[in-house]
């Protein structure tokens, strides 16, 4: 650690009149061009004020303004679009559970359509058999039915 003798100190009003005169001295000896009247004039009018025109600044925020919101209706627009994978998949699904619902309404409706039937038979001959038959024959061919719309629509499906 140094002692306070070491660290820097700040120069004071002397100093920096110091070197303020030793500039001026150096640039005294210097030859410099001289500045045309006209920027002499501007010069000491001091700084000029810019003009502006409110009408011209209006209509190009109002064209900026456009702009964007046209920029971001497009954005929202590509966010809200669904890529061809995901519409792809998309339409894997809806036609797997359309696959999913015909095979489960041809397992459940066969069989009942064939219960019906049998009842039908029964009432008109008076036996008791035929919707027992009737259910199982229903529930065959449900499963069958049901093996080949699988079948059909696998490759579809996957």
């Amino acid at each position: 650690m140094g002692t306070d003798s070491e660290k820097p100190r700040m120069p004071d009003d002397a100093d920096i009149a110091a070197r303020f005169e030793k500039i001026r001295e150096q640039l005294h000896s210097m030859e410099l061009p001289e500045l045309p009247e006209d920027e002499i004039k501007r010069l000491e009018a001091g700084p000029v004020k810019p003009v502006v025109d409110h009408n011209h600044v209006d209509a190009k925020l109002k064209d900026l303004e456009t702009r964007a919101n046209k920029a971001q209706g497009q954005f929202r627009q590509a966010i809200n679009r669904p890529t061809p994978k995901a519409l792809e998949s998309s339409n894997k699904s809806t036609r797997g559970l359309a696959v999913g619902m015909l095979v489960a309404y041809t397992i459940m409706g066969l069989p009942l359509a064939g219960i019906g039937i049998g009842f039908l038979i029964d009432w008109w001959l008076g036996t008791v058999m035929a919707k027992g038959l009737g259910a199982l024959a229903g529930a065959t061919l449900g499963v069958i039915m049901a093996i080949k719309i699988i079948n059909a629509n696998a490759d579809k499906v996957n």
